[in-house]
């Protein structure tokens, strides 16, 4: 059977720890990568897992430091895998550079100290495996040379978990009977030696799965040897016909990475990873949610006439929703997203001098104008490309172009970031391009970031 490679947890690592992300430039989501294959679920499952992420952020703008938790959602059925994430994120500037103004292709809170709230969902449908499992390298190459090397024996898989995944609880308790009857007490053996190995948890079934998971030499023999007999009693016929009719145009399953590896080492595990993978790149992933975020900045101003000083306190805001279309290869996504944002400005810094009489004169240098609130709609399209497949820890290079048009203000921008550098986690930062119609300029400069990975989300 193809393996069920469920994976519910995102990678990614900041400037400083272990980290959890699909990041665009300078912000980051917490979201989830998963990988399905098109043998049937066990049942729809269930499982919350806690997020968590500490990172630090350097551009233009100057440096961030953000710590981010939440929590993962995550329910995997017939045909599809649904993941959802809820997060807080707390941001707080450690060097800004007042007066450099965030471009639009990236939020104007980021010299604020934030908390940001984000609800997002990724689904990721079942791949079509059809063709693999029936394949020249699945049928010849992995069960033909099993059944070779193990005369008597058969490839095709009779165990708890495909009995429970085509009848349920009822087929998957005649399973484990008809083990019993054969070897009494496998399988309390192997769900002691599975928890005695991983405290806190439970086995569920007693399956080929679990065998392997407790690397006991002699209970994976002793369930083996079970299982063969067991596959020539009337309880197998069942699974196989129950496995028929809920999948008529599937063949039986029988091949996983494991069993090519067994028969035939690395290079032949390795062909039938690539077979799998083809079919995953086929399949199209969609990622979307909310965001909102609310900040607090202090800003300076100086009257223009008597050089007082002033500060004041403001509130900036933004919320927004995004869709994503994601290849079934995870090497590209295109990200649409709107943002409503209510943020405040600077007024040019310049210095002024009290008039008089005396040879030294009263100077300051800062803003003459009172800070100003600046409303933006902002509909952005954003694309992310890396070449490879599924390990963006391998990634050499990757590039995320980006178009934001402010409708409030009738004003265009473009980003080009190309990420170059990184560290074992991928790719961290790179060199980066800015551009926007107003001031018609175009800024270029360095950039250090969460890692470098699709999705991404805003």
């Amino acid at each position: 059977m193809s393996d069920r490679k469920h994976l519910c947890a995102g990678a990614g690592l900041a400037a400083l720890v272990l980290f959890t992300a699909m990041t665009t430039h300078a912000q980051g989501a917490v979201t989830p990568k998963a990988v399905l294959d098109a043998a049937p679920a066990l049942s729809a499952q269930e499982s919350v897992s806690p997020l968590s992420a500490l990172s630090v952020e350097s551009s233009q703008e100057g440096t961030t430091a953000s710590f981010k938790v939440g929590a993962q959602w995550n329910v995997i059925g017939q045909t599809e895998g649904s993941f959802i994430s809820g997060s807080v994120t707390l941001s707080a500037p450690i060097d800004e550079k007042r007066g450099f103004a965030a471009p639009l292709t990236q939020d104007g809170l980021g010299g604020a100290t934030s908390v940001k709230v984000q609800l997002s969902r990724l689904v990721v449908p079942a791949a079509d495996t059809v063709a693999v499992d029936n394949s020249a390298v699945c049928r010849q190459d992995i069960q033909a040379r099993f059944e070779q090397q193990n005369p008597g024996e058969t490839a095709e898989p009779c165990d708890s978990g495909l009995a429970y995944s085509v009848g349920g609880t009822d087929l998957a308790n005649r399973f484990d009977e008809a083990i019993a009857a054969v070897d009494p007490t496998i399988c309390a053996d192997m769900k002691a030696a599975f928890e005695q190995q991983n405290p806190g948890k439970k086995a569920a079934r007693c399956d080929g799965d679990l065998s392997s998971k407790i690397e006991k030499p002699d209970l994976m023999a002793r369930y083996k040897a079970a299982v063969q007999i067991v596959k020539t009693q009337p309880i197998c016929g069942d699974i196989k016909a129950g496995f028929r009719k809920q999948n008529p145009d599937v063949g039986y399953p029988g091949c996983s990475a494991k069993l090519a590896f067994q028969v035939g080492g690395v290079a032949l595990a390795d062909r039938y990873d690539r077979a799998l993978d083809m079919a995953f790149a086929k399949r199209r992933l969609t990622y979307y949610g909310v965001t909102g975020k609310v900040g607090n900045q202090s800003y300076t101003f100086y009257d223009p006439v008597t050089l007082a000083k002033t500060e004041v306190e403001r509130t900036p805001w933004r919320a927004g929703v995004f869709y994503a279309w994601i290849g079934g290869a995870q090497t590209w996504t295109v990200i649409a997203e709107y943002a409503h944002e209510e943020s405040f400005k600077e007024g040019e810094s310049k210095t002024a001098c009290l008039a008089g009489p005396g040879p030294v004169l009263p100077c300051v240098t800062g803003s003459l104008d009172p800070v100003r609130k600046v409303s933006k709609d902002i509909f952005s399209l954003e694309g992310r490309w890396t070449p490879g497949v599924l390990d963006f820890a391998k990634a050499k290079v990757g590039v995320a172009p980006k178009v934001a048009y402010d409708a409030s203000n009738d004003n265009w921008a473009v980003a080009l970031p190309v990420y170059l550098f990184g560290d074992k986690t991928g790719l961290t930062g790179g060199v980066r391009a800015d551009w926007d119609s107003r001031s018609n300029d175009v800024i270029v400069g360095l950039f250090v970031t969460k890692a470098f990975s699709i999705p991404a989300g805003p």
